[in-house]
């Protein structure tokens, strides 16, 4: 008879969960530098515009941001909350995370930013059959992007800059339409095909891609799985400031 503590069950009921399911994305915002005690607001929405203190005054904001997943977050200035960055008015200076890991990140720079915009990239989970092809590198938001679902596409005209895409899948990029020409494999990183869900990303890449399969089974489709590059930690990108297009 074997004996399984509480402690011990429930460890591998996590890692199975983990494993198989993924875990939620999510972005805490709190109102001291190192992401302590309970977050003042968390959101799982796909995107979320003016973000601001709940029940605090005007003059104070966040000061670190608790991140879970793949986002693009918005430091808005100047806003308040009848002018947001999303009457166009509003600089707003983006930057890039991606998280396989619960990652805190602080609030910094003179002055701080009055207000966040956030956008969540791929599934909540993290592990559905998508890839996303950028046509500017690092993700930047206002890149084209087409989506491949595991239906792949079997005609499309692309001079892909980066790429990320989700979960325990592989996907094969042919230069010639119809799943023709010249195919490079797409692998998920090791420990994302191990949990089962994350991020696998390329974000500088220069590649003509004409169609997409779902999978690696193509005879002429050679692996590239050692150029890909997973950001287990955060990975920062400055953009510059834009305005946000809602």
């Amino acid at each position: 008879m074997v004996v399984v503590s509480n402690f011990v069950f429930a460890f591998l009921s996590f890692l199975l969960f983990r494993g198989t399911n993924g875990l939620k994305q999510y972005v805490g915002f709190y109102m001291v530098s190192n992401c302590e005690n309970n977050a003042e607001r968390t959101i799982t929405n796909a995107s979320f515009t003016n973000i601001r203190p709940i029940s605090q005054p005007i003059t104070v904001n966040y000061r670190s941001i608790n991140i879970f997943g793949m986002w693009q977050i918005g430091r808005c200035f100047g806003t308040t909350a009848t002018t947001p960055c999303t009457t166009g008015s509003q600089a707003i200076e983006w930057i890039h995370h991606v998280a396989n890991e619960d990652i805190c990140i602080p609030v910094e720079g003179t002055p701080l930013p009055t207000g966040f915009d956030i956008r969540r990239l791929g599934d909540p989970k993290m592990s559905e059959p998508q890839l996303a092809l950028f046509d500017k590198p690092n993700f930047t938001p206002d890149s084209i992007v087409v989506t491949v679902t595991s239906q792949g596409l079997t005609s499309i005209s692309l001079t892909a800059k980066s790429l990320f895409f989700t979960g325990n899948h592989a996907w094969t990029l042919y230069d010639g339409v119809g799943h023709t020409g010249r195919g490079r494999c797409l692998r998920p990183d090791q420990n994302v095909a191990r949990r089962g869900y994350g991020f696998t990303t390329q974000p500088i890449i220069d590649e003509s891609i004409r169609s997409v399969r779902f999978g690696c089974n193509g005879a002429n489709a050679s692996s590239s799985s050692s150029s890909l590059l997973v950001l287990i930690f955060a990975s920062v990108y400055y953009f510059g400031k834009n305005c946000l297009v809602s």
